[in-house]
């Protein structure tokens, strides 16, 4: 096998499901992978995840991580081939 596509993801992953609530987001609606939300309350749920973008920490999530994972990466691409 020389690889694998998943069709029911994103090309460019979206970084708030990688590295969550190190993103500060100004709006409620756009920060959580789930949300509960009645009369009198609104709870934002996250994914836990190890990704951070601090430097010193063994899961610093850099750039060329997140490269990998984006399909539309021709560079990635070509070196796949």
């Amino acid at each position: 096998m020389d690889g694998v596509i998943d069709n029911s993801g994103s090309a460019v992953p979206p970084l708030n499901y990688i590295i969550g609530r190190e993103l500060e987001f100004k709006s409620k609606d756009t920060n959580g992978d789930m949300y509960m939300q009645g009369d009198h309350f609104f709870v934002s749920c996250f994914l836990k995840t190890h990704w951070t973008r601090k430097e010193n920490s063994p899961y610093f999530f850099n750039n060329e991580n997140y490269f990998i994972r984006t399909l539309l990466n021709k560079d990635h691409l070509i070196l796949q081939s």
